[in-house]
Formats: C-alpha cells, sequence, structure tokens
C-alpha cells in the first residue's frame, strides 16, 4: 500500500518535474504538462542500474532498498532511468521526461485519435499517450522482449486502463488496429520501416528519433499526405528534423557491430596526417556535418574525446570493410588511419561528402526536408539529395520474436 504521504510527495515532484520541463522549454502545451502531473512514474519503475563510480560497471536499485523518500527523489530527476541490461549493454529504459516531453509536444495526440508506440518499455511512455488520448484501448504500443510486456500491460491496467499491449518485434508495427493517426517510435533507428508507414493514416504524424551511423541523432517528424493531396493509392509524405540533438537506446537490429571494427582495426594500416581544417576533420567537429556523414556515405561508427578533450572518430564502411580512425593530436593536426582492402576508395567518398556539405553552405540537419514516395525516403535540400533506407516488411520479420497479443 503507497501511504498517504508517499502519495503527497509524488504530488509535489511532479509538480516540480513540470516546472523544470517548463523551464527547459520542452513542455509547452496544458495537455502534456497535466498528463505529466498526473501520471505517477514510479508506478512504472521499481528498479534501475546506475553507473558506478569507475564507469565500469553497474549498480542495481530497487525502490524498496531506497525507502520511499529517496526513490521518489531518484524517478523524478530529468533522466533515463537504465530498466535492462544485456551483459554490459543498456537495452531498456524509462526515457528522459524531457525527451518524452519533446517527443510528445512533436506528436500533437488529439483526444480520440488511434495511436500506435514501438516500445513499450516500462509502459510510461504509453500510459501518458493513454492519457492524452482519453481512450486507452485506443493506444497499442508493441514490445519485443515479453518480461516487459508483461510487466507494462500489469502497470499500465493499475494507472490508466486497458492499452493494448503486443508482444511483437516493433519494425513490423501492428497491421490489425491499424491506420493510425499517430505513431510514436520510443527508441532510436536508422531507418525506416515500411511497415510504420503503410500503417499510418492519411494525415498521419509519425515521430521517430532518427540517428544514423555516426551516433547524430535528431527527432524527426513525418507526415504522410492527407488523401486528396497524394496520388490514387499511393504513400506520400514530407518530414523535418527538429534542431536539438537526442539520444535514445536502439531498437533492435540497429545496434552498430564492434566486431566487424574490431577485425578491421587489427588489419596493416596506411597512416597520414591531415590538418585540422581539412574537409574531413572540419566536418566531423560539427553536429551538422557529422550529420550530413552519416547520410551521405553510409558511415558507421564512433565519435568521441580522449581524457585530454582531443577528438577520436572511427568511421567503418561495412559493405566495404573499410575502416578509417581519426585522432587529433594537436590544435592544427589530425593523426588518419586507413584500414581495410577499400580504405583508400572510403577516404575518397569521406572527403567527397564533407565536400558537398561545405559547398552547400554547411547546412543544419533541420535545413533538409525528407520526402517520402512509395517506398522510397530522401533527404532534400536544394537538388541535392540523400538516400534513407525504408526495411521493407520482409527484412523486419528477421527478429526472433513473432507478434502475439498479450491478454
Amino acid at each position: 500500500m503507497v501511504s498517504e504521504e508517499e502519495t503527497r510527495r509524488s504530488q509535489e515532484l511532479r509538480a516540480q518535474l513540470v516546472a523544470h520541463l517548463r523551464r527547459c522549454g520542452v513542455l509547452r502545451s496544458a495537455r502534456v504538462a497535466a498528463a505529466f502531473a498526473t501520471l505517477p512514474r514510479e508506478a512504472f519503475v521499481s528498479h534501475c542500474y546506475v553507473r558506478t563510480g569507475d564507469g565500469r560497471g553497474w549498480q542495481s536499485w530497487q525502490a524498496e532498498a531506497c525507502g520511499p523518500e529517496r526513490w521518489l527523489e531518484l524517478v523524478y530527476t530529468d533522466q533515463v532511468l537504465v530498466t535492462r541490461l544485456d551483459g554490459d549493454w543498456p537495452s531498456s529504459s524509462s526515457s528522459m521526461p524531457s525527451y518524452m516531453a519533446r517527443m510528445l509536444e512533436a506528436l500533437e495526440v488529439q483526444p480520440g485519435q488511434q495511436v500506435l508506440e514501438i516500445g513499450t518499455g516500462t509502459g510510461y511512455t504509453a500510459a501518458l499517450l493513454a492519457w492524452l488520448t482519453g481512450e486507452p484501448r485506443r493506444v497499442v504500443t508493441v514490445e519485443v522482449v515479453p518480461e516487459l510486456a508483461v510487466q507494462a500491460r500489469e502497470a499500465l491496467l493499475r494507472t490508466v486502463g486497458p492499452v493494448r499491449v503486443i508482444r511483437a518485434d516493433g519494425w513490423l508495427g501492428y497491421a490489425p488496429a491499424a491506420p493510425y493517426e499517430r505513431l510514436l517510435v520510443t527508441a532510436s533507428a536508422a531507418s525506416l520501416s515500411l511497415a510504420w508507414l503503410r500503417q499510418l493514416a492519411p494525415g498521419g504524424r509519425l515521430v521517430l528519433p532518427l540517428q544514423g551511423g555516426l551516433q547524430e541523432g535528431r527527432l524527426l517528424v513525418l507526415e504522410r499526405a492527407e488523401a486528396a493531396e497524394a496520388e490514387p493509392g499511393r504513400l506520400q509524405g514530407r518530414g523535418h528534423c527538429l534542431p536539438e540533438p537526442c539520444a535514445f537506446m536502439p531498437l533492435t537490429g540497429e545496434r552498430f557491430c564492434l566486431q566487424v571494427l574490431n577485425e578491421l582495426s587489427r588489419q596493416p594500416a596506411r597512416q597520414w596526417h591531415e590538418p585540422a581544417t581539412g574537409l574531413v576533420p572540419q566536418a566531423l567537429q560539427e553536429p551538422a556535418g557529422r550529420w550530413w556523414l552519416q547520410w551521405a556515405t553510409g558511415a558507421f561508427g564512433t565519435v568521441g574525446r580522449t581524457r585530454a578533450g582531443q577528438w577520436m572518430v572511427n568511421c567503418l564502411q561495412p559493405q566495404q570493410q573499410a575502416l578509417v580512425h581519426l585522432e587529433e593530436e594537436t590544435a592544427s593536426s589530425w593523426r588518419v588511419r586507413a584500414q581495410g582492402r577499400e580504405a583508400a576508395q572510403w577516404w575518397q567518398q569521406l572527403e567527397a561528402a564533407a565536400a558537398q556539405w561545405q559547398a552547400l553552405g554547411c547546412p543544419p540537419p533541420e535545413a533538409l526536408e525528407l520526402c517520402w514516395e512509395g517506398t522510397a525516403c530522401w533527404w532534400q535540400v536544394g537538388t541535392t539529395r540523400l538516400p534513407l533506407v525504408v526495411r521493407p516488411v520482409e527484412a523486419s520479420r528477421s527478429c526472433e520474436a513473432q507478434a502475439s497479443g498479450i491478454s
């Protein structure tokens, strides 16, 4: 049983969280604010994992062990709560409330709309969606991990009512309840699913944390054309990205493959130095440059800084089995190490993409329009196009989990 004091304290902390989100500028509408103020996050999160002080491991925190006051203060901080690990890798979480607020504001859920969520996790976001629709049965949420789906369904029943929780491969969406006026993906992806696009109603809106291979992420807002605007029987739409960066855990099948990188890093290398003002180093130092390179070249990799604050980047082209490692040595010079049979061609592709970005005036992500026609999607700025992969439904079926309702 939850005591009156715990209930009162939870309400106070929810009000404080809403005030914080307003100050941050991510919470604008009264309805989304009311949803956050009404729904208790602790009803969906009873444990989490916190990094140890040395950053090398994880410590398990349980609500009962922490005590009500300490646990509630943790739950209502604006931070991600990791709730599941696969080895040392986080695989599920309750997202940062500020990120949730940005997604919900962009989604603009209206009362009575049919909504699909991909990635149930704890169920907290699904509860917010149910509150916004006013009709829990009109919210469908898909989760690939069976035990997470069961736990979320129970928490949703206790708080908002009978949200439809489906245990399935999220890449497939959920066709039996389509079409959806709103579709929210709560994990990052570097591609779109054709199933999502097909299940979106005319005039419907999809919001997705789109994150390419160089780990640059933005919220994508994509709208399907109204029936009167589109060619008969043809899928069409337009979209754009919000300017603020975002970072979410990846959908199943979207994790960066470190094995290929490790294998290539053991091969013989050709090394040279590039000026910090060179095409590729200059692009890699800018979020907009990394955003362009990841779509223009299909690059995968890691981007970070050393303890001394110097840049260190791995750019991998899996299809060509080529790796370029760049490391800032001084303020004016970067060391480049290229490995793999086609490393020279891979470097030329990176240079060409960086030159293209600069020639276009270094456009930021929000300056690109996403165009959608049939089964094709691409970024467009002026007359320049960059393809965005759309997964066919058949390719999405590779996930081990098969669709099954949880009743």
